[in-house]
């Protein structure tokens, strides 16, 4: 049968020269049909022809349509990741393309995977297949993440896959080890039924439809358990608003086709915020102008007026924050210093929402507008679910220790000294409260292994080092230590069980670097990833001393009131933040704007 589908679709591209509407269409069927013929006979030139076809189909397809998404994701799967001998073949045509192609068609993904579009699960699963390209070619350096957070919201997202079966693990072991057993006996199984002996070839089939049958019948048992009725099944509305608990969660949205925002409240439906004026091109022009501004702004005397970074700050209240504060104000009727978290995807990630600021008296002239931060608490989350996995897990509450790491000494080559370590650590250190267990780690003993240790002993931690991205390799983004550095890799790969709160202080001094507008919201990111519910990082790089005045406002704020035998709460770091970066008026605009606040 196969081979006569092959043919009939030779004929009819035969019919369908190049220059007719259908031609692009027939070149696809006859690949697809060359696709299926080499998965039963495994003969290579089968997928050579289809790896040719593929490279003329491509210059046929106009960029951001159907076609070209799924001719681009499956000519960079299936020719560059599975058939390596038609790879090599064709490597200087299509590796050197793959980057291009594949990240063309995770922006065609994105576009399309909203319910409702005609080809939802074409695109979604497209898009999936892409992203893990992207993931397992990380280290050949053909995909850079264009923000950090982005590639944290990527990683957050594969690794929300594996929460369900640990959680089973905790409810159900055996359950769950017969659903892991099945699951990689049906992974063993596809593929295995390649070969020319149709009795092999029905064997492996039944054996399949068993296994499937019965990794059917497990997951409807789990299904059955209290608290696991939606086990591996896409997340309802109901089940993500419970990211919102505790304030509205505004996900900030932006493609070529618009701009725009959502926000989950509480309860009830999600309100939609339309930014008609906002398109695509403005948002990336306003990240590469803050870009300017922030280098321009710190290379300045601290006496010179910030226009343009004023300026900045007006455009995203007045085109982006307002309409949003008008729905929260209006609509959802929050009340004023209530908290609320800020979800931003693509280029919205390299834009300070939470100071946006108009700048300007008000029609009246009695005082200044209100800006987000003088109306909300403001805190930043990659994802609705990891902002659900932090809130869920601060129901485990231990015992507080506070450990203050610092290295103004780094390394060779990690980066300059940085003179005002000591005396943060000594300010730090002289707020903590008793209870708090406080210690310090700094010098010689500030080593990667020692950092290492004390990330795993303590549950909150205060990192005043360098610190800096890695954009070929993103886990090997790093904090500067007296030996050698401290990657996200190795925190990840460590078990923290109690890490609660973490503040990253001076991690990145050279200004006028233009690589580091987003490094340490992905070290911030990276650190929640690994099991701190709480953490502040900063946008861009801070100067040390500059960042002493925010540390010693935000401790003050944070451990003010507390008496004897009171507990830390980690909880309350967004609201110190808020209250440090609006009492220290000394410090520069650009330095007060740099640090955010990211999960509970």
């Amino acid at each position: 049968d196969i081979d006569s589908v092959t043919s009939l679709f030779h004929e009819a591209l035969a019919l369908r020269s190049q220059g007719q509407p259908d031609h692009p269409s027939s070149l696809y069927h006859l690949t697809e049909s060359l696709t299926w013929r080499y998965i039963r006979e495994r003969i290579a030139v089968h997928i050579q022809e289809f790896a040719q076809l593929y490279c003329k189909l491509l210059p046929l397809c106009p960029e951001g349509t159907y076609l070209r998404s799924i001719a681009s994701v499956l000519l960079v799967i299936d020719t560059v990741q599975t058939h390596s001998t038609s790879f090599q073949m064709l490597s200087n045509h299509v590796f050197d393309n793959a980057a291009a192609l594949t990240t063309e068609s995770i922006q065609v993904g994105r576009e399309a995977v909203s319910e409702g579009h005609p080809y939802h699960d074409t695109y979604l699963n497209n898009l999936a297949f892409s992203l893990r390209f992207h993931f397992e070619h990380q280290g050949r350096s053909i995909y850079q993440h264009e923000s950090a957070l982005e590639a944290y919201q990527m990683c957050s997202e594969l690794f929300d896959k594996r929460s369900p079966l640990e959680n089973l693990e905790s409810t159900s072991p055996d359950l769950a080890h017969k659903f892991s057993e099945l699951s990689k006996c049906l992974s063993d199984a596809q593929g295995s039924a390649v070969g020319i002996d149709r009795a092999a070839i029905d064997r492996a089939e039944t054996q399949y439809r068993r296994l499937t049958e019965q990794w059917g019948a497990v997951v409807a048992e789990i299904r059955n358990l209290e608290s696991f009725s939606r086990f591996l099944l896409t997340p309802s509305y109901e089940e993500l608003q419970a990211a919102a608990c505790h304030g509205p969660v505004i996900i900030l949205i932006a493609s070529q086709f618009s701009c725009s925002a959502l926000a989950v409240p509480t309860s009830g439906n999600p309100h939609l915020v339309r930014y008609p004026r906002l398109a695509l091109t403005d948002l990336k022009k306003l990240k590469d102008d803050f870009a300017k501004a922030i280098k321009q702004a710190t290379c300045m005397r601290p006496q010179e007026p910030r226009k343009d970074l004023r300026e900045l700050l007006r455009i995203v209240w007045d085109e982006i924050m307002l309409p949003i504060v008008n729905v929260l104000e209006y609509d959802l009727k929050l009340r004023r210093r209530s908290r609320i978290w800020l979800c931003p995807i693509a280029d919205f990630t390299l834009i300070p929402l939470h100071v946006a600021n108009a700048f300007r008296m008000n029609t009246d002239g009695s005082e200044l507008e209100y800006c987000p931060e003088d109306i909300y608490i403001c805190s930043y989350t990659p994802t609705l679910s990891a902002l659900i996995r932090a809130q869920q897990s601060m129901k485990k509450h231990v015992p507080p220790s506070f450990v203050a790491i610092g290295q103004g000494q780094p390394g060779v080559g990690q980066g300059k000294e940085l003179l005002a370590v000591g005396d943060e650590l000594n300010l730090i250190c002289s707020l903590a409260p008793v209870t708090a267990n406080p210690t310090t780690l700094s010098g010689d003993n500030a080593t990667r292994a020692g950092a290492l240790e004390a990330l795993q002993q303590n549950t909150w931690v205060h990192l005043a080092c360098h610190g800096k991205q890695d954009h070929e390799q993103p886990y090997n983004s790093h904090f500067a230590m007296r030996d050698t550095p401290l990657t996200l890799l190795d925190i990840m790969e460590k078990d923290i069980p109690h890490a609660e709160f973490a503040f990253l202080s001076a991690c990145y001094t050279a200004v006028c670097d233009e690589e580091t507008p987003d490094e340490v919201i992905h070290l911030a990111a990276g650190l929640q990833f690994s099991g701190f519910k709480s953490v502040i990082g900063t946008l861009w790089a801070v100067d040390d001393f500059v960042a002493k005045h925010v540390v010693k406002a935000f401790y003050e704020k944070m451990f003010e009131d507390l008496e004897d035998g009171d507990v830390t709460d980690c909880t309350k770091a967004a609201q110190a933040l808020n209250h440090a970066s609006y009492v220290v008026k000394e410090v520069p605009l650009e330095q007060r704007i740099f640090f955010i606040h990211i999960g509970v």
